[in-house]
């Protein structure tokens, strides 16, 4: 038959793939927690293809071009494509906790356009240096300037975040298909790359705790940052690229 490749983003494979592997000449997976789920004899780790113009932004040129200062520790704050709101909530309410961080602390977060002024206003009533954004475009240069990043746990993501070896307090959405998110973050959480908070356990103060005792141990952060890296394949275009060549050819390469 026709040579074909399945590709599995998720720590957890869906539902139409574990149905499809069957069948498949070779599985292409992003993580390897997806491997107790899928045949062996037809897996290949080539990790989740990113944008390629997340890479090679400096530090401190991102920080400036979003109009933050080049020294202090910069949390980067997203919500992803789904379930923002929460996120929003939870961190417009940990700014004040986090008040006795000002000095050292600086934010940038994709808000939405429906809760910008809002989280805007209690970064400023805290007195926390903050860009707030409706969204951001250039994300290559949002990981660029941050220390910690708080945001979901979708494949795309998780696959940046690892690609680019940056630590991060994943908050997987709750109500994502087969709850992929919680397995996706657990299996980052696991090597060490982050910490999982589930939203059901998610308060104000629990994260502003989190949230400051991360950026008071740069040791951890640096651990963390190279755990992320480990983790990630920034060449998973290539990888997958090669693989289909390679299966349409009639040889398909050991994982």
């Amino acid at each position: 038959g026709t040579p074909t490749v399945l590709h599995e983003q998720n720590a957890i494979p869906g539902l139409t793939n574990r149905l499809l592997c069957r069948v498949a000449t070779v599985v292409a997976v992003s993580l390897d927690a997806a491997r107790a789920y899928l045949p062996a004899r037809r897996l290949a780790v080539t990790g989740n293809p990113v944008r390629a113009d997340l890479f090679g932004h400096a530090r401190e040129a991102s920080r400036e071009a979003f109009g933050l200062s080049r020294e202090r520790t910069t949390l980067l704050a997203f919500g992803g494509s789904q379930g923002a709101r929460r996120l929003n909530e939870v961190m417009r309410d940990a700014a004040g906790v986090l008040a006795d961080c000002r000095t050292d602390l600086q934010v940038l977060h994709a808000a939405g356009e429906r809760d910008r002024e809002a989280v805007a206003a209690a970064y400023a009533a805290a007195g926390i240096r903050a860009v707030v954004l409706p969204f951001i475009e250039a994300m290559g240069a949002a990981y660029a300037a941050a220390d910690l990043v708080i945001c979901r746990a979708g494949a795309t993501t998780v696959a940046e975040l690892t690609a680019l070896g940056k630590p991060a307090i994943l908050v997987p959405f709750p109500h994502a298909a087969g709850d992929h998110q919680r397995h996706n973050a657990a299996a980052l959480a696991a090597g060490g790359g982050a910490v999982l908070m589930l939203e059901r356990d998610l308060t104000p103060a629990g994260l502003a705790e989190r949230i400051r005792e991360l950026i008071q141990d740069p040791v951890r952060l640096a651990m963390m940052a190279r755990a992320a890296a480990a983790a990630g394949r920034p060449d998973a275009a290539a990888r997958l690229a090669d693989l289909l060549f390679e299966v349409a050819g009639g040889g398909v390469r050991e994982a």
